[in-house]
């Protein structure tokens, strides 16, 4: 049956990388893995989390992807800032998944944590994908 879900993470991936004003925000850049040494603020997409999702006949799945804003600022703005900037980017637009129609990319939620001992930050963004096989 197969799974969208590493199409969705290139796909979001590819639309921040895509947008230069987005990357002026991120100088760290965006990966979908942990950098061994990195600058800040970065994104990290990844930790997804799929299930069936069957409608009519049709196979389809709803993926959870997570977004991770990395930020050694003292206050939320620079976070928030960011956060925002990649909402207005990835909230209800088109997603091309080959083998896959996609249906819905919609945020979630979003929570931004502070690292007591390192006095940096960072949030988590979830957003929720519909996706039906072609």
């Amino acid at each position: 049956m197969g799974s969208p879900m590493k199409l969705i993470e290139r796909q979001m991936v590819k639309k921040l990388k895509d947008d230069a004003t987005f990357l002026l925000l991120i100088p760290g850049g965006v990966h979908s893995y942990i950098p061994e040494k990195p600058s800040y603020p970065y994104i990290r997409i990844g930790d997804g989390l799929e299930g069936k999702f069957n409608t009519f006949g049709r196979v389809g799945k709803e993926t959870e992807i997570k977004l991770y804003v990395y930020s050694t600022k003292q206050t939320d703005e620079e976070v928030q800032d960011i956060v925002d900037a990649a909402d207005t980017l990835l909230d209800d637009v088109s997603l091309t998944l080959t083998g896959w129609s996609h249906v819905l990319i919609s945020w979630e939620s979003t929570q931004i944590i502070t690292e007591t001992d390192t006095r940096s930050r960072y949030a988590v963004v979830t957003y929720r994908i519909i996706s039906q096989k072609s």
